[in-house]
């Protein structure tokens, strides 16, 4: 019973949207003797064409946008790694052109930070919150801040993450507020990315 009355209640819905959106129409008459009365129905195809046409439109712009959106990230990305480099190469650390860092004379290959998720996917209450261990191996164990990009619509909220020199492990928090749904958390670090799949219960 209770599953018919919901059937109904969102057929009604239905129907008083699509009458405020002028998608149909009523009118009605009556004859010589004024004893009956016509109830006409008319239908505005046009009406209902274009609106679903306009949002098709709109559909298009949002994935455009949020295309990009992560096109945007991206380059954020590499001019943060450009500046860690320059930064290197200010330290000394870069090797200079004409010098032999490996046996045969070549040249040195970058160091990087290899980043290791403790998980790769974990699951977290509304409201609640969890740790896990963020590991670094390779490159030069220097201060490093991790940076963590929530999915959008997601809300969830990402903390921790600073490897401090010499430390090879550190840790970091998710937090799943009120208002949090599934997503992913994309992590950054030393020009590396991994990414987190959250489930919220």
């Amino acid at each position: 019973m209770n599953r018919g009355f919901l059937i109904i209640a969102i057929l009604l819905v239905l129907a008083g949207a699509a009458y405020y959106l002028r998608w149909y129409g009523f009118s009605m008459s009556n004859d010589d003797n004024k004893e009956k009365f016509n109830v006409q129905l008319t239908v505005d195809k046009e009406k209902v064409k274009d609106d679903f046409a306009g949002a098709s439109v709109k559909a298009q712009e949002l994935a455009q946008k949020t295309k990009e959106e992560a096109q945007e990230a991206g380059r954020k990305l590499e001019n943060i790694g450009g500046k860690a480099k320059a930064k290197d190469k200010e330290d000394g650390t870069a090797t200079a052109p004409g010098q032999s860092g490996t046996p045969g004379g070549g040249l040195n290959e970058e160091k990087r930070n290899h980043l290791v998720l403790s998980k790769k996917t974990i699951e977290v209450e509304q409201g609640k919150k969890t740790d896990l261990m963020l590991t670094s191996t390779g490159g030069d164990l220097k201060t490093m801040q991790v940076a963590f990009f929530p999915s959008d619509g997601s809300n969830l909220q990402a903390s921790g993450g600073l490897f401090k020199p010499g430390q090879t492990e550190t840790n970091m928090t998710v937090e799943a507020p009120k208002d949090a749904r599934n997503g992913t958390i994309t992590i950054v670090a030393g020009g590396q990315s991994e990414v987190l799949s959250v489930s919220v219960k």
